[in-house]
């Protein structure tokens, strides 16, 4: 714990003062209970309760989860990379893999840690003392924020995917049929049906042609991971939904904390500056007060020692 009203009385005071943190009681846990430094005087009374240890691993879980999330968004990025580069049916196929299996893994985790924050909710009251449920609302409060961002991120890693692998199968689509317009491709990229539309095409026009075969068998890969990503992302828009009520009001507390906390910062610092000006200033008024003093003696020695001699 840092006293900042004590750090602040020692500048207006004008002693000399360290602005680096130091500790004054220390916190920890022995036997559930807060344990205060002797040395200070200061005894903490509250004690956790039997659960709390549980509940903070928990936590810590979730947190876990969570880097697994934001993993898996940037693994999907990378693979979205690399799909833009493959020039062979080998290579689409190994990513068309890595990547379900990828999206496959990570909902889990996210199911997962959807299941968790939810269960904990019901254990944010259950502290022994006002202190430790302050400090389980702000603990989870922290992960359900942080879970949402995450979320958001896989969300649109997997949409950026999709829309990659969709351009690259119209340009594809166009190779097959020169003439197809803008809308025709748009609505046959997206159709869930468009395999065997494209079969079809190339089997009336082009069955011939080697290139346009592997184009073909390129496309028909893409349908089913553009499937894939659609449903892992209907998957996510409901786990969203289920989450908006906790996520909308936990997220405006984190918000507002964070706003209070900078402020309490910026007074601080002003207060700092404020106090430090004062003191200049008391240090400025100390110095004109000894010459002032040092001139009316000096004048008065001035007046005196004649009046004196002309006496003697």
């Amino acid at each position: 714990m840092f006293n900042r009203t004590l750090q602040l009385k020692d500048v207006y005071n004008g002693f000399p003062c360290d602005f680096s943190y130091k500790r004054e009681f220390l916190i920890t846990t022995s036997e559930n209970r807060f344990i205060a430094d002797a040395k200070i005087g200061i005894m903490v009374e509250t004690t956790f309760s039997g659960d709390f240890n549980k509940f903070m691993d928990e936590i810590e879980t979730i947190k876990k989860m969570i880097n697994s999330i934001e993993e898996g968004a940037q693994s999907i990025t990378k693979l979205m990379h690399l799909n833009t580069e493959v020039v062979t049916e080998k290579q689409r196929t190994d990513i068309s893999t890595n990547m379900n299996a990828l999206i496959n893994r990570t909902n889990m985790v996210c199911t997962q840690c959807k299941e968790s924050t939810t269960s904990l909710q019901k254990f944010l009251d259950k502290g022994n003392s006002s202190t430790e449920n302050r400090m389980r609302d702000n603990a989870y409060n922290v992960v359900v924020k942080h879970f949402r961002n995450a979320l958001k991120r896989y969300q649109t890693s997997q949409i950026d995917y999709k829309k990659s692998i969709t351009d690259k199968s119209k340009r594809q689509l166009q190779l097959i049929y020169p003439d197809m317009n803008e809308e025709e491709l748009d609505r046959l990229a997206n159709n869930p049906n468009g395999q065997q539309t494209v079969e079809q095409i190339a089997r009336s026009n082009f069955l011939g042609n080697v290139s346009l075969r592997d184009a073909v068998s390129n496309i028909q890969g893409k349908y089913n991971d553009i499937l894939a990503l659609e449903q892992s992302m209907e998957q996510l828009k409901q786990m969203m939904v289920e989450l908006a009520a906790v996520v909308s009001y936990q997220g405006e507390l984190i918000d507002q904390i964070e706003h209070n906390a900078l402020k309490a910062v910026d007074y601080t610092g002003r207060a700092n500056e404020q106090l430090q000006k004062a003191q200049d200033n008391k240090k400025k008024g100390s110095k004109l007060l000894t010459w002032f003093t040092i001139i009316v003696l000096a004048a008065g020695l001035g007046i005196m020692i004649p009046i004196l001699l002309k006496i003697t």
